[in-house]
């Protein structure tokens, strides 16, 4: 076990390590520099030197506790076909999904697609202080399928669940559910210590379906990640969630 952010999730330490929720960005000025040269968000996020060297700008800076990957949660909808690019002052816009794509990409292929992500996180442990912990994460079920089925940001609402049948819905969060699964246990296996799963648009879910769209998901993906990698700890942020 390496990080005093892991050794407190798993033991209650009294005294609470320190990160913070998005701390590579724009506002650092380090950050802005390398931003400069990459135009395409997506690639920025798989190059691996410059995302190594943005996920490390913080720790350098402020001493926090933990390091957290320099990525994006739809990378996993990009590597399944889902082509996403990122507009100044609009945010990401996705290309139609396609549901053979998204059924039928093979887990080796998937994999493939990402590895620079995993090459990152090679690369930031090699780096990071011992004390340091370094945390991945991924996107959740609910949230991927909102950028998905929107092909951007749902914003205050999810029109698509009035032309998606629930049973369809389902059928979806369950595919997300996997890769979700199968793209946490290769950024563990690449160095990971601390996994978050972000639902962040888990507020938009009526009260009815929050157990079916949001909390089994999850849950299910926690088991699987603490039944395998029980040293890992995980945490789950579904923002919103009180409105519902």
């Amino acid at each position: 076990m390496s990080g005093s952010l892991q050794y407190s999730l798993l033991n209650k330490k009294k005294n609470f390590p320190i990160w913070f929720m998005r701390q590579a960005g724009r506002y650092l000025p380090e950050y802005q520099k390398i931003r400069k040269k990459n135009k395409n968000f997506i690639n920025f996020c798989l190059n691996i030197n410059d995302a190594t060297k943005v996920s490390l700008q913080p720790i350098n800076r402020f001493d926090l506790d933990a390091a957290i990957v320099f990525s994006d949660i739809l990378l996993i909808l990009n590597a399944v076909g889902q082509k996403v690019e990122f507009k100044e002052k609009i945010g990401p816009i996705l290309k139609n999904y396609n549901s053979n794509k998204l059924y039928e990409t093979k887990d080796k292929i998937f994999i493939k697609r990402l590895k620079n992500v995993y090459k990152i996180l090679k690369k930031i442990k090699k780096t990071l202080p011992k004390e340091k912990s370094l945390i991945g994460f991924a996107g959740s079920p609910w949230t991927l399928l909102t950028y998905m089925i929107n092909k951007g940001s749902p914003k205050k609402n999810v029109k698509f669940l009035k032309n998606l049948k629930k049973k369809e819905v389902i059928k979806i969060i369950k595919r997300l559910e996997h890769l979700i699964y199968i793209h946490c246990k290769e950024q563990i296996l690449a160095g990971a210590d601390i996994i978050q799963l972000f639902d962040s648009w888990a507020g938009l879910i009526e009260k009815k379906n929050l157990k079916e769209f949001c909390i089994n998901p999850n849950k299910n993906i926690v088991n699987k990640i603490k039944k395998n990698f029980p040293n890992n700890p995980v945490i789950c942020f579904p923002k919103g969630i009180n409105k519902n």
